[in-house]
């Protein structure tokens, strides 16, 4: 597997932006998709369009997923959808393969978005960030 980081690729364009300026946020928490309210079930999937990235919040936490088609998120998953054009696969790799998270529970691992969204990532241009996520994801 490939490895990158900001010292080993890049142009002088790169630079590191915070995860929370490059994309909104969700948070799903719920661990039911359906409940009884009002007198009938209620569907509490919460909808969300292809071409963001999902980041697991709960147990084994921080791991980074492309998702492209549209999808359905329940139990505990942060949603990162982008604010501007970029290549969500690269922000993808970047968060999987280089960050690493650390949370003070002695239980079970929890990742909020107010945790996450801090974290500074290396944010080459465009190209390249093509490039680098077309070589990591063959």
């Amino acid at each position: 597997k490939l490895i990158y980081n900001k010292y080993t690729f890049g142009t002088s364009m790169s630079r590191d932006i915070a995860i929370g300026d490059m994309f909104r946020y969700s948070s799903t928490l719920s661990e039911q998709p359906l409940q009884f309210k009002d007198g009938e079930w209620k569907d509490l999937l919460t909808s969300f369009n292809g071409d963001t990235i999902t980041v697991t919040g709960r147990g084994d936490i921080g791991h980074a997923f492309y998702r492209r088609e549209p999808f359905d998120a329940i139990i505990r998953l942060l949603v990162l959808e982008k604010k501007y054009n970029l290549d969500c696969r690269y922000f993808a790799y970047f968060i999987e393969d280089v960050i690493h998270f650390f949370t003070n529970s002695a239980a079970i691992g929890q990742l909020s978005a107010v945790q996450v969204t801090p974290y500074a990532i290396c944010h080459p241009t465009l190209a390249e960030q093509q490039a680098i996520a077309n070589n990591t994801t063959e």
